[in-house]
């Protein structure tokens, strides 16, 4: 098969993957290169740095990260979920101590 047939199998409408979630170009940070925003989004697996666990990386998520939390296009999720609570819940447990001691301070 061709390379040009392969490629036409994969795409839905207008061009877009199958699967694929499109993008709002409008509301993506600039990021400064050459490259072009990307257009869609589509799921992603990677492992994660902790566990090692295979995950992935939707492209429901990558849409909000890139376009409502303001994320960097080049950023790619990097910790499952159950690793990135577990870092969240140490960073904020480690704030409770740190601000109960300064209160403890200032008495």
């Amino acid at each position: 098969m061709t390379r040009r047939r392969d490629k036409k199998r994969f795409q839905g409408r207008n061009g877009i993957p199958t699967g694929a979630v499109a993008a709002d170009t409008s509301k993506q940070v600039p990021n400064n290169s050459y490259d072009p925003p990307p257009n869609w989004y589509i799921d992603k697996p990677f492992t994660c740095c902790e566990c090692g666990r295979e995950d992935v990386w939707t492209a429901q998520q990558q849409k909000w990260y890139y376009e409502v939390a303001k994320g960097s296009l080049f950023a790619t999720a990097t910790h499952c979920r159950e690793c990135r609570n577990r870092i969240r819940d140490a960073r904020d447990e480690q704030r409770k101590k740190s601000e109960a001691g300064r209160s403890k301070a200032n008495d």
